[in-house]
């Protein structure tokens, strides 16, 4: 099994804002999942720097395929319904917590989406030429705007995550397999959830 024994060191680099790291991250992970076949190991070590950063695996595997399935409204009824279910079973969530969810701005003007759209786009490592909009336009502008911004946070991840790397000393040792290796399921929202027997056995008590 691989030990880390950290060494605290101060490094001058910035923080990124901690959207900015996740988006880093889930780019990465979906990089190693496209190239799993050949890259098990790199998959795993992507995994493994995402989740000590905070990402929770299950949720980004999950967002990940649903995203390269194209069935993101499908899920969002999903959710409605086994919201309301969880409600029926006893299970409510509590409107607090709902509040606590992040939606997407559908009502956002054009040239604030276009910005929002090229930080995503950049923080992924998208190329300055996907820009989806013309360039002699206000929103071809300010995507490009948002493309600099997310690309240069995209760099200082990257950075800190050298950074920290080279602050720790890795004794190399058995390689323990981590059990990340399911990368791709068959239904694109990770198959039933929660567990059917949990559900039913709730229901009948």
């Amino acid at each position: 099994m691989n030990i880390a024994a950290e060494t605290p060191k101060e490094h001058n680099l910035p923080v990124p804002p901690p959207e900015a790291m996740i988006t880093v991250l889930l780019s990465e992970m979906r990089r190693s999942q496209d190239e799993a076949a050949s890259t098990n190991g790199s998959m795993r070590s992507t995994y493994a720097k995402a989740e000590a950063k905070g990402v929770n695996l299950a949720a980004a595997k999950r967002a990940l395929k649903i995203q390269k399935s194209g069935k993101a409204e499908e899920f969002v009824d999903e959710m409605t319904k086994l919201l309301q279910y969880l409600n029926i079973l006893g299970i409510g969530v509590q409107k607090s917590q709902l509040d606590l969810f992040e939606v997407a701005p559908t009502l956002a003007p054009i040239d604030e989406k276009a910005e929002l759209d090229g930080l995503r786009a950049g923080r992924f490592g998208e190329p300055a030429d996907h820009n989806p909009h013309d360039l002699s336009t206000d929103a071809g502008q300010r995507w490009l705007e948002g493309h600099y911004r997310g690309t240069e946070e995209r760099k200082l991840v990257f950075a800190l995550q050298a950074a920290e790397e080279s602050e720790t000393e890795v004794i190399e040792g058995d390689e323990a397999d981590d059990g990340q290796t399911d990368v791709e399921d068959e239904e694109p929202f990770g198959g039933p959830w929660p567990d059917d027997a949990q559900v039913a056995a709730h229901a009948a008590e």
